[in-house]
């Protein structure tokens, strides 16, 4: 066997881990040079950064946390072999840490955990998505409901996470009656199969 070509970034595995790093407003130039330093693999635009990593490989936990933390950037999405995990960062408070505990720990394979790092406060949420919901791969979908969902926390509403509670916690959410067109997006959103 003769090799006849090597291509510098090609990775023949199928498996990826795909993720999004989301913020409301523009990014700034020192996130996305930043980004653009730690992989050329980044995808940059102004209001989001996207990376695919090749292989059973994760991004690197450096970058991650230099995005969310230091660049402010409050929305991660990533998704796993279908798995769909989201990062929600906000400044910590206190106030809002307390009512934020009352959903941590939550589910078994869908889950809600929250986690205080570095003046935030993490609230990862882990769920399977309903793909005959969305044309396409749903991350500019699924980013606009959770900067939403993440506004609507800020607010003191958090209608979103008992959703999300009873998601996790294996719960029919055919009779739920969600308050607005946000939460009806969500509810039809998630997975009921799973």
């Amino acid at each position: 066997m003769k090799i006849l070509n090597q291509r510098k970034s090609f990775d023949c595995d199928h498996s990826s881990v795909n993720y999004e790093f989301i913020s409301d407003k523009k990014i700034s130039d020192e996130a996305k040079k930043f980004a653009k330093k730690s992989s050329q693999r980044f995808k940059i635009g102004r209001n989001k950064l996207e990376i695919t990593i090749p292989g059973e490989k994760y991004l690197g936990a450096r970058i991650q946390d230099a995005l969310l933390e230091k660049y402010d950037i409050p929305l991660l999405i990533y998704e796993d072999y279908d798995w769909w995990n989201f990062l929600l960062m906000f400044e910590y408070d206190e106030k809002l840490m307390k009512r934020l505990e009352k959903f941590d720990g939550i589910g078994g394979d869908h889950t809600i955990n929250v986690t205080e790092k570095c003046k935030k406060i993490e609230l990862w949420i882990t769920v399977h998505i309903d793909y005959d919901h969305f044309d396409t791969v749903p991350f500019k979908e699924l980013g606009g409901i959770f900067l939403d969902i993440r506004k609507d926390i800020l607010n003191n509403n958090f209608e979103s996470l008992r959703i999300l509670k009873k998601y996790c916690e294996g719960e029919d959410l055919s009779d739920f009656q969600p308050s607005s067109e946000l939460y009806k997006k969500l509810v039809s959103t998630l997975d009921k199969n799973w």
